[in-house]
């Protein structure tokens, strides 16, 4: 049977349970005379972006429609296949969203080379995630060895790859996080110089302290009051490489949005503050220098990451939800299936 997590209802606020729909149904099957492949899916990346497709309103891509497969990246196997040119045992990614099992042209099929690496890994440091952080970090930040950086969710899935990939640079690499043990674990697993503690009452002190001769490159997952803080202790020339607004995405409307007071420090400091979405134009030409860069690093032992897995389909809601909510260190994932 296939199992489908389908949208159900736009949330209001943080989304709950009944936003969501669990369906299942016969396996799909392959279209005589088409060149097809039947995927097993284990694994599912569960991600912030997808909180935005919710909405009915305009984002950077189009919101989803009532009765959708939720939106997401999967890696999976092929299980069936009618046409020499992709065998059955193959691994492969699509994005075709949260359900157990897809039917999926030959034609394009994005074939993973899984050997000496676990099949998720294309979901985070391989995948999005990491492509995310690699040309946020080269592409808008450019950094220059020396330089302070400033990372916020730190100890999300692309936050703590930013800050990885920055000591590779030659970069200072301080986090924000939230709670004392996530800022001790980014610190010790994902070598960040420093991490700030968001709840902490002295939390804009503490990072004032911390970031005493400014920071060069602010790396923004984030923002709200965190960004208006940290716009603040920007260097002259800094950039601003706004990447998400996670503090903002369960708001129930544009009026609730927090209205950063800080940005004449834009004029001031003469700062760069550019948005982006990978996989844009842009982002393209960097794309085999990350692989490259990333392969070479993770093959000397250079990169640490974390998993928060969540067992099976039918509990991909709960995961998802925890993780909105940060209850997660590094990348949120879903192991559909094991076998």
């Amino acid at each position: 049977m296939q199992t489908q997590v389908l949208f159900k209802a736009h949330p209001h606020g943080l989304p709950t349970p009944a936003d969501f729909e669990v369906k299942t149904s016969p396996l799909p099957t392959l279209t005589e005379g088409k060149e097809e492949v039947l995927v097993k899916n284990y694994w599912l990346s569960i991600d912030p972006y997808m909180r935005g497709r919710m909405n009915p309103g305009r984002s950077y891509a189009e919101h989803m429609t009532l009765g959708d497969v939720m939106v997401g990246g999967t890696v999976g196997k092929v299980i069936e296949s009618n046409t020499d040119s992709v065998k059955v045992g193959t691994w492969v990614s699509a994005y075709k969203g949260w359900q157990s099992h897809v039917v999926l042209p030959a034609e394009g099929l994005k074939v993973l080379d899984v050997e000496g690496t676990e099949p998720q890994t294309y979901l985070y440091a391989l995948g999005a995630p990491g492509f995310t952080a690699y040309y946020g970090l080269m592409g808008i930040g450019k950094p220059k060895e020396g330089e302070t950086i400033l990372v916020t969710a730190a100890g999300g899935a692309v936050g703590s790859l930013v800050g990885q990939f920055a000591k590779q640079k030659g970069l200072k690499v301080i986090g924000i996080a939230g709670g004392p043990d996530k800022c001790a674990r980014v610190v010790k697993e994902n070598g960040f110089d420093a991490c700030v503690d968001y709840k902490s009452e002295s939390f804009a002190e503490d990072l004032k302290a911390i970031a005493k001769d400014g920071i060069d490159i602010y790396f923004d997952n984030v923002g709200g009051a965190i960004t208006e803080l940290s716009l603040g202790l920007m260097n002259d020339f800094g950039r601003v490489i706004v990447c998400g607004q996670i503090s903002q995405y369960n708001n129930k409307n544009i009026g609730e949005s927090y209205g950063i007071r800080s940005f004449p420090f834009i004029l001031t400091k003469r700062l760069t503050v550019e948005g982006f979405i990978v996989g844009e134009k842009p982002s393209l030409a960097y794309y085999a220098d990350f692989i490259k860069e990333v392969k070479e690093w993770t093959a000397a032992g250079k990169l640490h990451w974390n998993e928060t897995i969540t067992e099976g389909l039918e509990n991909s809601v709960d995961g998802f939800l925890k993780m909105l909510q940060g209850q997660k260190i590094g990348k949120a994932l879903v192991r559909i299936a094991k076998d």
